[in-house]
């Protein structure tokens, strides 16, 4: 079972090659930065802002950053791996696999997974698939890298409110978005927007 689980961290930098293209540069905060259990927290950003490259951080998947990172007062370490789940913004799942096989359980559907070269599921539901396939797992942390890329609008909610609803389990929830609607920030607890701290506390006392 899971434990209630607080993630902090400060002086969280990242030193990359200046010819990379990728979403490597990080963030350089000295406050210290906090994820709490039961809560859903947002790391927002323009593309190339670090949004991606703090999570594998935060996740102990890039150790090249210098900073402190811990888990319940403790440095993060491999012995904390168990606690936590990271689903990566483009799921690995075989496409001609039911959601049945997926699972090994004989209550779920058994619709097609699907993908480029078999039709099945839209890209919200294997979204939710990917969460689905973590919650099964009992992590205390998710780390979730870009849940709504490639989604309209209806299906992206529909994915923040279930990471809602894992928080609610008592999960601690950190997701990187883009940019946000309104409707999808009514469901978030705590904003990080990179490029500095604008807020933290909230999201009724909020004013952006």
């Amino acid at each position: 079972m899971g434990i209630d689980a607080v993630l902090e961290w400060q002086h969280l930098s990242l030193k990359v090659d200046a010819t990379s293209t990728k979403d490597e540069s990080g963030p350089k905060e000295k406050t210290i930065l906090d994820a709490r259990s039961g809560g859903l927290v947002v790391l927002m950003g323009p593309s190339g802002a670090g949004k991606t490259s703090l999570l594998d951080c935060l996740a102990g998947r890039n150790r090249r950053a210098t900073g402190r990172v811990t888990v319940n007062g403790t440095p993060l370490d491999d012995s904390m791996k168990a606690l936590m789940a990271y689903v990566v913004e483009d799921d690995l799942f075989y496409e001609t696999l039911t959601i049945m096989r997926e699972f090994g359980l004989r209550k779920v559907s058994s619709s097609l997974i699907g993908g480029v070269h078999a039709h099945g599921i839209s890209g919200g539901e294997r979204k939710r698939l990917s969460l689905a396939t973590d919650v099964l797992g009992d992590p205390s942390i998710f780390f979730v890298d870009e849940p709504k890329s490639g989604l309209d609008s209806f299906m992206a909610e529909s994915v923040v409110m279930q990471l809602q609803r894992i928080t609610q389990q008592g999960k601690t929830v950190l997701t990187t978005i883009h940019q946000s609607s309104s409707e999808l920030f009514a469901h978030f607890d705590r904003l990080y927007r990179l490029g500095g701290v604008r807020w933290t506390g909230k999201r009724c006392d909020s004013v952006l």
